[in-house]
């Protein structure tokens, strides 16, 4: 009897040698933010907040954190950013300027299973007016004349 508990345990422990790990697929959020004039809003603070999207698990109540997400995140000099496995949910990405309300620039909503979501935009010229001092450009450039007056 013995032996066969120790042949049974050999087998078990060869098994999960050759057991395949159950990793996740990488999930990625990425995408450029560009000034209204198509220019890279390089170097500028950006936050991503919204809530994730509720699990089955959440019924049972045999999970207790909450449902609300917030990343700080930074655009490179190409205006470039990047989330790693940001879960699924409704979302806003909002340009942070110091003491003052940020500026929504997209809303977007991610569903799972997701591999890589692009989140390029534009900054529209009524925001880009908000933001001028931060953005250092000239935002008469893309105005009409009637616009300017």
């Amino acid at each position: 009897m013995k032996y066969i508990y120790l042949s049974l345990l050999g087998i078990l422990l060869v098994l999960l040698l050759f057991w395949q790990g159950q990793a996740e697929d990488l999930r990625l959020v990425q995408g450029e933010v560009l000034t209204y004039t198509g220019e890279p809003l390089a170097h500028q603070p950006l936050l991503i907040e919204g809530r994730k999207e509720t699990s089955w698990l959440n019924f049972f109540r045999l999970r207790t954190s909450t449902d609300k997400v917030k990343v700080l995140l930074f655009t490179d000099e190409r205006g470039f950013i990047q989330v790693v496995d940001l879960p699924a949910g409704h979302y806003t990405l909002k340009l942070l300027q110091s003491g003052k309300v940020p500026v929504t620039l997209k809303e977007f909503k991610l569903t799972r299973p997701y591999k890589t979501f692009d989140v390029s935009t534009k900054i529209p010229i009524k925001e880009s007016l908000k933001v001028k001092e931060l953005l250092d450009i000239d935002v008469s450039k893309g105005l009409k004349l009637e616009e300017r007056k």
